[in-house]
């Protein structure tokens, strides 16, 4: 009974708050690896190949639950298409990089120099500068169904993001004190995730500077994971995590996916050897 007892509680400290356990999630994640595409069901947990997609640093958005906004990463030129999920054809759109669609609008950003806004429906002349400025390696980051947030790294990070607003089409400075580079929308906080480049420091904030809070992800096996997607429905951050394994007799970096709850601080490992870089993964509903 001794020994029952001891194996009840040890599962109860694993599963419970800052613990590592199944986290329950609905859903199928879609990402990118440097060879293809594929798709994670959250609700069986496992991973299969949807199509050959050779592009490093592809970035993915979501249309609707059957076709993404997917680009061809560092091609030449790179190029952004329309992919059909049932008949996995894709469709070329424009040149540029790293999409997200805006639903409400059905308008979409992408990157191609400098930062535009195209209509998804109207035609290749349809587009809008919306900042100049030096936006590698740069993600918009939804926070409403109107406005957007993302940094511009001319000035080397120092300087808060900026947002800017569809409606309106204002484009403004964020009112922060600290350095932020944003990853994800909180929307059931309403702050922002922000990391300190050089650092493994995170904090939540709101968009006025007035609600900050410190973030920690020490239930993830990193001292610096990449956060990567925000799923609403479950207050859960999707990571990469980095991992030193042997192969051949070299230690090399390899990147597993984990799934963090910030309910209760309960952690999950999804892949081994497979996460995406940033950008490169969606969350689509049933």
């Amino acid at each position: 009974m001794k020994r029952l007892l001891a194996m009840l509680s040890f599962l109860l400290i694993s599963m419970g708050c800052g613990g590592q356990g199944t986290i329950p999630m609905q859903g199928k994640l879609i990402y990118a690896t440097s060879t293809d595409l594929r798709t994670f069901d959250l609700d069986k947990r496992q991973d299969r190949r949807l199509i050959e997609w050779p592009h490093i640093d592809t970035a993915l958005s979501v249309l609707d639950k059957d076709t993404l906004l997917i680009d061809t990463g560092y091609t030449n030129p790179p190029t952004i298409q329309r992919l059909n999920l049932k008949t996995l054809v894709a469709n070329g759109l424009r040149s540029g990089t790293r999409p997200f669609y805006m639903s409400v609008h059905r308008e979409f950003f992408y990157f191609y120099g400098h930062l535009y806004l195209a209509d998804l429906d109207k035609s290749v002349q349809s587009v809008h500068k919306v900042a100049e400025g030096s936006f590698s390696y740069t993600y918009v980051i939804p926070v409403s169904d109107d406005e957007v947030v993302f940094p511009i790294r001319g000035d080397a990070g120092k300087t808060p993001p900026y947002r800017y607003n569809l409606v309106t089409d204002k484009l403004d400075q964020l009112p922060f004190t600290r350095q932020c580079t944003p990853y994800v929308w909180r929307s059931v906080s309403q702050q922002l995730l922000c990391g300190i480049d050089g650092t493994s420091e995170y904090y939540l904030i709101s968009l006025d500077g007035r609600r900050s809070a410190q973030v920690d992800l020490s239930g993830l096996p990193s001292k610096s994971p990449l956060p990567l997607l925000y799923i609403p429905k479950y207050d859960v951050l999707i990571a990469g995590v980095a991992r030193m394994k042997w192969l051949g007799g070299h230690a090399g970096e390899h990147f597993d996916l984990w799934a963090y709850s910030f309910k209760d601080g309960r952690s999950e490992k999804l892949l081994e050897d497979n996460a995406p870089g940033r950008g490169g993964i969606v969350w689509v509903s049933q």
